[in-house]
């Protein structure tokens, strides 16, 4: 063997070496990126639990066809999950349909006061004089006034939805993932429905 081909055959043995080390290299180095992007993802997760039962939405009225009330949502504010937007909702003849209409100030504050005043009394009641602390046996919770409302509901019927109104909808089952389920309540808003932007995807997430 002379000289130029035992060179040859030296620079040949020593691209192959380089050739290997590069591919080991990138393939771990794109293994422990895949892991950390992964890691990242899980992390990220946590701050956004998810919710697996579901009973109410709100949403937009869109359409009305006979006993069907199309409504339209905001995507989930979870990124991590895809819930549908468009949902059709059937209304029976147990289906309760209200309109929330806020109270007069005046009385509002009124029953503002006659439940601070009664919540003032089971805490005598049941609180310590000493700590004056609020009540937390099972006993006294069970006997805790309700705090009133700032809004009234007004029993209304079928026709008095109209498209466009801000409508909050309760269900007797999940309807997380649901496009078609029977309403038990329906409650009309009195504000007025935001605009509701077009639905889109999920913005994808970057690849590693």
């Amino acid at each position: 063997m002379n000289k130029s081909t035992t060179l040859i055959i030296l620079a040949v043995s020593l691209i192959i070496s380089l050739a290997i080390g590069f591919g080991s290299g990138y393939l771990v180095g794109q293994k422990t990126t895949a892991s950390n992007y992964q890691a990242q993802i899980e992390k990220a997760k946590k701050f956004f639990p998810l919710i697996p039962d579901v009973r109410s939405v709100s949403g937009v009225v869109k359409k009305i066809s006979g006993n069907v009330v199309t409504i339209e949502m905001p995507a989930s504010a979870n990124p991590f999950e895809d819930l549908p937007t468009t949902r059709e909702v059937a209304i029976t003849d147990k289906t309760k349909i209200v309109k929330s209409e806020p109270k007069d100030t005046r009385a509002y504050q009124e029953e503002i006061a006659v439940y601070q005043e009664a919540l003032k009394k089971v805490q005598r009641q049941t609180a310590p004089a000493s700590t004056g602390t609020a009540p937390t046996t099972p006993a006294a919770m069970a006997n805790m006034p309700v705090p009133p409302m700032p809004f009234s509901e007004k029993d209304v019927k079928l026709s008095d939805l109209k498209e466009g109104m801000q409508i909050s909808v309760q269900a007797g089952e999940n309807i997380k993932t649901a496009t078609k389920f029977e309403a038990v309540k329906i409650t009309i808003s009195s504000i007025a429905a935001p605009a509701v932007a077009p639905s889109v995807a999920p913005a994808a997430l970057p690849k590693p």
